[in-house]
């Protein structure tokens, strides 16, 4: 993407079928390396939804979009505590002052002393069924998940808990 850090720009998630459903008005950039962009939404991030329902982000997040994998990372702080969400989606791309990406329907919870949570399994079925996903779609969806519920078993990237400390302190988000 190469852009300015502490820039801020909006993040629109579509499906499949190239239908907006979800945008976040005022991210700001923290980081663009060779694996990731990172995004800060704060409690002034504005969220609107495909049915015109609007909202504010309650708790400071992370973004992380991964370059090279199908999904992105919300890390969510609350009480010095890590939520995480990921959904399985295309790698971003970016136009306009925008980061977009298709979102798969398939997510991945995971909230501190609870194990890994993958949902919205139904959603995905149906949605791949209803807007054609291809085989090979659902084969690369199906490998991104199994390679981050490994991860996730490796205490690796997003789901070490040292390694987004590091990254909130290197950013002074709280």
């Amino acid at each position: 993407m190469n852009v300015a850090l502490n820039k801020f720009l909006n993040v629109q998630a579509y499906k499949y079928n190239g239908k907006l459903y979800r945008q976040w008005s005022g991210v700001r950039i923290l980081e663009d390396n060779e694996d990731h962009v990172v995004v800060y939404l704060d409690r002034k991030t504005k969220v609107m939804e495909k049915s015109k329902h609007r909202w504010t982000i309650r708790d400071n997040t992370i973004w992380f979009f991964h370059k090279k994998h199908f999904f992105n990372a919300l890390i969510t702080i609350k009480n010095n505590r890590h939520y995480i969400y990921i959904n399985l989606a295309s790698p971003y791309f970016a136009e306009e002052n925008t980061i977009k990406y298709i979102d798969y329907d398939l997510d991945i919870k995971v909230y501190p002393n609870k194990d890994l949570n993958i949902i919205d399994r139904a959603e995905f079925i149906n949605n791949a069924k209803k807007m054609k996903y291809s085989r090979k779609l659902i084969d690369v969806v199906f490998e991104e998940l199994k390679k981050l519920v490994n991860w996730y078993y490796d205490d690796y990237y997003i789901f070490n808990g040292k390694y987004i400390d590091n990254f909130l302190n290197k950013f002074k988000i709280k």
